[in-house]
């Protein structure tokens, strides 16, 4: 029996994230994923808990940086654009919706830090090295072409058979499935939109945003349409952490 998140005791939301791969492999990597589905982050899947902490671009798993590529760094900049980088490779270059969404994202984060630089800076205590720029890395982690595991009651007579709701981008913000679709998703392949619609139907907290096309710029990102969390991303953190959870010592 897979992970199920309407399990009554042991609830379990798998993801798997990153760029499509053959149904072969892909049922490969979901086997491997499954066989021990603790509460982790990894490269290209996460396993969630009703209470699991908020994935952000700090969360331990998602991203190896060599102790050498950090000393490499001169700045939180130069770190940030390494994390740029890192996502972009989680999808396939000819995605253009994707990638633009990327983009805008990242560049919004770091017009968020700049415009609430003050009331950061209210945060940090004297005599700290650490910087308000360094708050950059709380903002939440993007799972690009998410693939969320249906639990078994989705489909009774093949309930040993996984089946998987697609999802353009997810967050996981506050013990919130936030679920984004880039575009009209009403059309398309009927058992894709009938996974999405059980999903949205039955998963206990969940929030599904649909942006046309024309949203993906900085002006008219629709920031509103996220939980308010989303950008105030650094108003619970006390101190800052790098990506994969560490400490500022070299930058």
């Amino acid at each position: 029996m897979h992970s199920d998140f309407l399990s009554p005791k042991y609830p379990k939301t798998l993801i798997i994230y990153g760029v499509s791969k053959s149904p072969s492999t892909f049922k490969k990597e979901w086997m491997i994923e499954e066989k021990g589905a603790k509460d982790r982050l990894e490269i290209n899947s996460v396993s969630l808990s009703p209470n699991s902490p908020s994935l952000r671009l700090n969360s331990k798993g998602w991203i190896n940086i060599s102790t050498q590529t950090l000393t490499e760094m001169q700045s939180t900049d130069d770190l940030f654009e390494n994390c740029r980088s890192r996502i972009l490779q989680n999808i396939d270059k000819f995605s253009i919706s994707l990638n633009k969404f990327v983009s805008v994202y990242m560049d919004l984060i770091v017009k968020l830090i700049e415009k609430n630089k003050l009331e950061i800076e209210k945060k940090i205590p004297d005599g700290e090295v650490y910087v308000y720029k360094d708050f950059i890395f709380s903002a939440y982690l993007p799972l690009l072409n998410s693939r969320i595991l249906l639990p078994p009651i989705y489909d009774r007579q093949n309930v040993e058979t996984p089946h998987f709701a697609h999802i353009d981008i997810v967050f996981w913000i506050d013990e919130e499935l936030v679920c984004v679709n880039i575009g009209n998703k009403t059309s398309g392949i009927k058992s894709s939109r009938r996974a999405i619609e059980f999903l949205t139907t039955n998963y206990p907290k969940i929030r599904m945003i649909n942006i046309d096309a024309q949203e993906l710029t900085l002006d008219k990102f629709p920031i509103t349409k996220f939980p308010t969390s989303f950008g105030k991303f650094w108003k619970t953190i006390s101190t800052p952490m790098g990506p994969d959870a560490r400490d500022f010592i070299i930058l």
